[in-house]
């Protein structure tokens, strides 16, 4: 089979022609039924195909069938690690890696798609589960470590739709999680987590009370049936997974039948509102044993398996699955589901092939800009583009973006949408069953770009929220943290991203964002106008305070609702007509607004584009927009959306296998038109003054105050995503700058810091500029001067572009110094050695000083007590930010338990080596009689003990960051040393018409040794008001905020119970079913 790189599909090589198949290795892929699948599953092809035609924005599709079977669509090579078959070069380990007991279960080998969310939450939709957990002294051993891998697989099919508590018992059943006590946790990555840590300090010890424990479950199950209202009309989805050794020695009470008829048989025993399924742990069990704990589990509609050994686990849990999907079954509902946000690296069968392609020529050429554009200090959030690993022989506590031997990998947020296939063949037997479920995933940049952000402003953005309150995509979300992917950025809590400014400690939301939060997770449609909100941007380096205004609605057919905000000053944007046709009603061509190479446009929006990328490869996106613009001119030109109106779908699909959809053709193209529109708008309006490469026709006094000063390049930025620049001729450009344009570093426009700091200045003062410098400067620092471009019309006014230059530090620090030091008074002239000048932007960092490394830095940890004078004064407001995202990090010994003790052990076990290599020594020199004195050249020596290994602990904190502000009141008045604030004498003042602030510091005399940070702060749990504690305890006010439970899920059907089969079950397929079931799904939602 030929595979040919793809660009939509991330240049992994891949044949658009046919599926792939993939079947674990712990199936064994010659049974009947593996077979069976692989066979019946052929005709999908053609499926995938025509879904593909029809919409080629279409990511994977997938089925995966109850047997293990994945089919996988386009086809493509099983990638089981990221080196090359012709690489001889040593692959980046990650050695600095979190310990992870499931790594080797998750890699590509053993990549099982019945453990995928999207199969797992579409086969049983949302669960309340309670694991108990025999943790009695029989339990010892092998049997002990059967039992964690079980619970642990167990974990490992729960998903955040799910809640779910761990309870140890023996003599009296106790939570497993001490802080989790009375209640159902949140099947979150990062509460699974923390039980998984936990398991790992049990004991085993004392008698198994069985009626104690089920007691316990029972009591807990119902509780929350009551909390949600659950009855026999809406029953609740509920299980209890029992896992024990049960050898003889008392465990099967004959009270325990009673316990289940107290509990778990209503409504005369037509109700079981709890299953269980019983995993019979070990070798020493005996038949009676195993028919008394089948008959128990079966009689309350749930399963019995018998684990013998660890291989046996995985295969084993996962027959749980298609008991509790039974009901749907019955029902005959094929819910469509959607899965919360995940990484694609996430995926083991993408995972080693994301590795490779980054040595194609498309993301190698990313990855060069972005590395270039960091060391000139280009302020790119990183942590959204890509993820890092560290080479194995690199320190794992050195940043790994500043190595040159870390890797790095692109990296994609996705959401999967899936529905289940059944037997369509209602009948009485107990033949109905769960054949697979169908999937395909859908890329959150596709959704955001459906959102329209070029309508939204300079500071508006859309966001979406799931059903349990969590954020799909949000411009806060921040999924990785220092080239590392986090193990809760997927269940990212709105309040936890929403920060408003309503004087609150941390944890503690107010009314309005739980409101706001209530409405989203309900469905509902509305509004909240005027919302105070505080914000940081610049990589958490900055703050902002403003009121905006939510708009939000449900999105139908899912289980997110979508929300905008708008900020106070973003209400208003400039609409423009038809500006295409009118320059071809003048016989312009609008494509010579576009000459030359000096513009960008916005990397992240779609102007016009092909539906299929392959075969309309283009070297840069203007040479694609160029394309495009040719062809408006043509005769037979036509606007298309990417998607159409759908036409309505006839429930029996039988009829019409295709849907009535339209095959697009290979030149098939969609364009927005609005956004092309304004964009010629903008070229045309901009190209008188940057159609050309230089500018030349400069006065002479202007161009020579531009050669003093340094500029070197003048630049515009527009709403429509328009970036144009040219350089002034004969002006020096930096070395930095060398194989770089400044649209290469420049080109996201409206996301630009300095487009943001432009607006954000013109709404203090109209007629200002801002100025700001790269946090890493360096030693050649560049300074962007910036200014809004707002023209008001009818009272209102709306921003419509930005404008400004770069010069180099060097000349204006020059002029600085000259213009400071004409100055009247000695004290403040900064030509002298003593007295210190700078130049403060508004968040009080330094934008100019003596001393070049001071640059970007914040002025607290350059002159701390003048700072905080600054601060008592006035003059800079402090503003506390609390990161509910953070990641903490700490440095481990890998595989210990105690990382204190693991430096005593390994000199013990040193001292040990050395002693035994001391007696083989002996043998050598000592005639022992007998085999005593015998030394054999083939023998073994005693192998050292290895160096314990280091690595790094990651774990999610909450962290508070004091962020400042300038107050422009009191800097248009100025401060001077007070003599209540201790700090070296000191004048500070704003400067006219900028974001700036001037301060003179005699640095005569002594400072007092104070120092201001902005850095982050790990909160103490005594900060927290609602008296919550520490790791993990302190996300549990999060686990009883609103949730909406997922709609067509069932848990009951009155004949379930009746035609259960437990422990057995039987496979047929109704493939015409499934065919419709994979086209309706993909193409209804997708």
């Amino acid at each position: 089979m030929e595979l040919i790189s793809d660009s939509h599909f991330y240049n992994i090589p891949v044949n658009t022609s046919y599926s792939s198949v993939h079947i674990p290795t712990d199936v064994y892929d010659l049974t009947e039924d593996v077979i069976r699948d692989i066979s019946k599953t052929e005709p999908l092809d053609d499926m995938f195909r025509q879904n593909y035609e029809s919409d080629p924005a279409l990511s994977w599709q997938y089925f995966g069938s109850v047997t293990g079977v994945l089919r996988q669509y386009p086809a493509m090579q099983w990638r089981m690690n990221a080196k090359n078959d012709d690489d001889d070069d040593d692959d980046n380990d990650d050695d600095d890696s979190d310990e992870d007991d499931d790594n080797y279960e998750n890699s590509a080998n053993l990549y099982d798609c019945r453990t995928r969310s999207w199969f797992i939450e579409a086969a049983t939709c949302s669960k309340d589960v309670i694991i108990l957990m025999d943790v009695s002294g029989s339990m010892t051993g092998m049997k002990k470590t059967i039992a964690k891998k079980t619970v642990s697989s167990i974990l490992q099919t729960l998903s955040n739709n799910d809640y779910v508590t761990i309870i140890k018992y023996s003599d009296e059943p106790t939570e497993m999680v001490p802080c989790f006590k009375d209640m159902l946790i949140q099947a979150t990555p990062e509460n699974l987590d923390t039980f998984k840590e936990f398991m790992k300090k049990i004991d085993t010890q004392g008698i198994a009370n069985l009626t104690k424990a089920f007691n316990k479950a029972f009591n807990l199950l119902e509780t929350y049936r009551e909390k949600r209202g659950c009855d026999v009309d809406a029953p609740c989805n509920q299980l209890i997974m029992f896992i024990t050794d049960d050898v003889t020695g008392g465990k099967l009470e004959d009270n325990l039948m009673e316990v289940f008829k107290k509990w778990n048989m209503k409504e005369n025993s037509t109700y079981l509102p709890v299953r269980i399924f019983t995993y019979l742990i070990g070798k020493e069990a005996t038949k009676m044993d195993e028919y008394q704990w089948m008959e128990k589990s079966c009689v309350n509609s749930g399963d019995y398996k018998y684990v013998h050994t660890q291989k046996e686990v995985r295969a084993q849990v996962l027959k749980y699955i298609p008991v509790v999907a039974r009901p749907l079954v019955l029902q005959n509902i094929h819910p469509i589901m959607w899965t919360h946000t995940y990484a694609d690296i996430t995926n083991p069968a993408l995972a080693a092939w994301l590795w490779l392609v980054m040595k194609h020529k498309e993301q190698k050429s990313r990855l060069q800009k972005y590395l270039k554009g960091k060391q000139l200090g280009v302020r790119i959030n990183e942590d959204s583009i890509y993820i890092q690993q560290l080479h194995k022989d690199e320190n794992i506590e050195e940043d790994p973006s500043t190595l040159n031997t870390t890797a790095w990998q692109e990296y994609r947020l996705l959401t999967s949408v899936s529905t289940p296939v059944f037997d369509r063949n209602m009948t009485n037997s107990t033949n109905d069953t769960l054949l697979g479920v169908a999937g395909t995933d859908v890329p959150i940049s596709d959704i955001r770009k459906l959102t329209l952000p070029y309508k939204l402003g300079v500071d508006g953005y859309a966001f979406i929220v799931s059903n349990n309150g969590y954020v799909i995509f949000h411009p806060d979300l921040r999924p990785v943290y220092k080239g590392k992917l986090k193990l809760n950025y997927n269940s990212i809590d709105l309040t936890e991203v929403e920060i408003l400014d309503d004087g609150r400690g941390p944890r503690d939301p107010g009314p309005e964002i739980l409101a706001l939060r209530s409405a989203l997770v309900n469905h509902e449609r509305g509004s909240m106008i005027g919302i105070p909100v505080k914000f940081h941007y610049d990589k958490h380096r900055r703050v902002n305070l403003e009121k905006r205004d939510y708009f939000y609605a449900p999105l139908p057919g899912t289980p997110f609702s979508l929300a905008v905000a708008i900020s106070n000053y973003g209400t208003t944007r400039i609409k423009v007509g038809d500006e295409i046709r009118k320059n071809q009603n003048m016989n312009v061509n609008v494509s010579d607004y576009f000459m030359g190479d000096n513009w960008r446009i916005h990397p992240s929006w779609i102007y016009c584009r092909y539906h299929y990328l392959e075969g309309h490869k283009f070297t840069s996106l203007e040479n694609e927009l160029r394309h495009f613009l040719a062809l408006i001119n043509r005769p037979g030109w036509r606007w298309s959306e990417q998607y159409e109106a759908y036409p309505s779908i006839d429930e029996n699909i039988d009829e019409e296998p295709n849907c009535g959809r339209q095959t697009l053709k290979h030149d098939d193209y969609y364009c927005n038109k609005e956004l092309m529109q304004l964009l010629v708008f903008d070229a045309k309006a901009t190209n008188d003054s940057f159609h050309r490469d230089y500018v030349e026709n400069l006065s002479p006094r202007i161009r020579d105050l531009a050669h003093r000063y340094g500029i070197f390049v003048k630049f515009i930025a527009t709403q429509s995503g328009l970036t144009r620049w040219h350089y002034l001729k004969g002006s020096k450009l930096p070395k930095s700058f060398e194989g770089l344009a400044f649209g290469d570093l420049y080109k996201r426009a409206v996301n630009e810091p300095w487009y943001k700091g432009a607006i954000f200045q013109n709404e203090l003062n109209p007629n200002s500029i801002s100025l700001s410098v790269p946090r890493e400067a360096g030693m050649d620092p560049i300074v962007t001067v910036s200014m809004s471009l707002s023209p008001k019309d009818g009272g209102k006014k709306a921003p419509v572009a930005v404008v400004g230059f770069q010069m180099l530090m060097e000349d204006l620090y020059k002029h600085f110094i000259t213009l400071t030091s004409e100055t009247t008074n000695p004290k403040m002239n900064c030509s002298h050695n003593w007295i210190d000048c700078y130049l403060l932007d508004q968040n009080g960092y330094v934008v100019i000083s003596e001393a070049y490394n001071d640059t970007g830095q914040f002025m607290g940890t350059q002159e701390g007590a003048v700072m905080m004078s600054m601060v008592n004064q006035g003059l800079y407001n402090p503003v506390d930010i609390y990161d509910y995202q953070a990641w903490c990090q700490e440095v481990q010994i890998k595989n210990s338990a105690n990382s204190l003790m693991e430096p005593l052990q390994y000199a013990a076990r040193l001292l040990l080596w050395f002693l035994l290599r001391l007696m083989w020594f002996a043998t050598q020199f000592v005639n022992l009689p007998g085999i005593h004195g015998k030394v054999h050249n083939d023998e073994d020596l005693p192998a050292p003990p290895l160096p314990p290994k280091r690595y790094l602990y990651h774990y999610s904190c909450d962290q508070k960051r004091t962020l400042y502000m300038l107050n422009r009141t009191v800097a248009a008045k100025g401060v001077t040393t007070h003599p209540k604030y201790c700090s070296r004498p000191f004048y500070a003042q704003g400067v006219g018409h900028t974001n700036l602030v001037l301060v003179v510091v005699n640095s005569l005399f002594p400072t007092c040794y104070k120092r201001l940070e902005v850095g982050p702060v790990s909160i103490s749990p005594l900060e927290y008001t609602n008296g919550i504690d520490d790791k993990p305890c302190h996300k549990i006010p999060l686990n009883n905020l609103k949730k909406r439970k997922l709609k067509n899920c069932f848990s009951e059907y009155i004949p379930d119970h009746e035609n259960h089969t437990c422990g057995g079950s039987a496979l047929m397929m109704s493939f015409s079913l499934l065919c419709m079931t994979v086209v309706k799904m993909l193409y209804i939602f997708v």
